[in-house]
């Protein structure tokens, strides 16, 4: 098990705390930043070497919803998991590859999505604006003549 490090200031502003951590983390393998008191605001990033944005942030946001007039307290998270796939190398679909769904509305095209995997098939949905990469499918529903048929790629 690898040692652990904590960088802890007790003061407001400039004491220095970040350029320790800058300094301690050029051999990290994964960051995290945490900020706040208690119930002021807890939030975190978490990082790893080679990658420049956060993988995963979150936290307690107070005063959320101000701006439409009624502030509350909310927590949350999120994580960059198409990042985390890539620097982890990915995952392995299952043997066969899947079928590549396009995005739609149509009540035929969700009827066959929901057969497919009824059937045992692993089915992506392809978002709008996610052309670009087929997510380990080998096979693609396609629309000919008001039916959905699978295409292989």
């Amino acid at each position: 098990m690898g040692t652990n490090v904590v960088v802890v200031g007790t003061q407001w502003g400039d004491e220095g705390k970040g350029k320790i951590v800058d300094w301690l983390t050029e051999n990290a393998g994964v960051v995290a930043r945490f900020q706040g008191g208690h119930n002021a605001g807890h939030t975190f990033a978490a990082y790893t070497p080679g990658y420049g944005q956060e993988l995963a942030r979150g936290g307690r946001y107070d005063g959320i919803g101000r701006a439409f007039g009624r502030p509350r307290p909310a927590t949350g998270y999120s994580a960059d998991l198409k990042a985390l796939l890539n620097l982890g190398g990915g995952v392995a679909g299952p043997a066969g590859g899947g079928v590549l769904a396009p995005w739609g509305d149509d009540p035929a095209l969700h009827a066959r999505v929901a057969e497919l995997r009824a059937a045992g098939e692993r089915v992506v949905w392809q978002l709008p604006g996610d052309e670009q990469d087929n997510h380990g499918c080998d096979r693609r529903l396609v629309e000919r003549n008001g039916t959905w048929e699978l295409d292989t790629e």
